[in-house]
């Protein structure tokens, strides 16, 4: 055999090993474990004890308010109007709703109580009459209001991060030096 030939497979197989070794979403072995854990079903125990890893998430990467909202993980019926909705904040009583239906894996989970929390922190650094003024011009519609953009843009931007906490925290994960 060829003395190059050897050093190529060499160097190859040192890249993939160190390639397989990086918690990177590069890495197809990290995806996989990534994937399985991201979107698995969850019984409703599971989803309380990550719903409260996920608003531990939110208190130490987008901020702790004065008032930590509580969260409420709901069957819908016919009769409540989160029916149709993945999720609500209720500013009366400080609580991010979660429709149990729409919160079925760690991923849909996460990305529902992420954007509650935004609109939690929005709530309380404002005035809730803002929403409404801001709703109230005729160009404005849920889909373009600045506060359901800001709350996208939460949760589509701390998804991925707030995953692998919730997977440390529950021992799946080592935590990144």
């Amino acid at each position: 055999m060829d003395v190059d030939l050897v050093i190529k497979l060499i160097v190859v197989l040192l890249l993939f090993l160190w390639l397989i070794s990086q918690r990177a979403f590069y890495n197809p072995l990290y995806l996989v474990f990534f994937s399985y854990h991201a979107f698995k079903g969850m019984d409703m125990k599971a989803k309380v004890a990550t719903a409260k890893l996920v608003l531990d998430f939110c208190e130490l990467n987008i901020g702790k308010p004065k008032c930590k909202p509580r969260i409420d993980i709901i069957k819908p019926t016919n009769k409540l109007r989160l029916n149709k909705l993945a999720g609500q904040y209720r500013v009366q009583t400080m609580t991010i709703e979660v429709n149990e239906k729409y919160a079925r894996s760690l991923f849909s989970l996460t990305r529902v109580i992420l954007h509650e929390y935004a609109h939690h922190m929005q709530f309380l650094a404002f005035h809730s009459e803002d929403y409404e003024r801001i709703s109230d011009d005729p160009k404005v519609n849920y889909s373009n209001h600045p506060w359901e953009n800001q709350a996208r843009r939460m949760s589509s931007d701390f998804w991925r991060p707030c995953i692998e906490y919730v997977l440390i925290r529950q021992g799946y994960m080592d935590k990144e030096e």
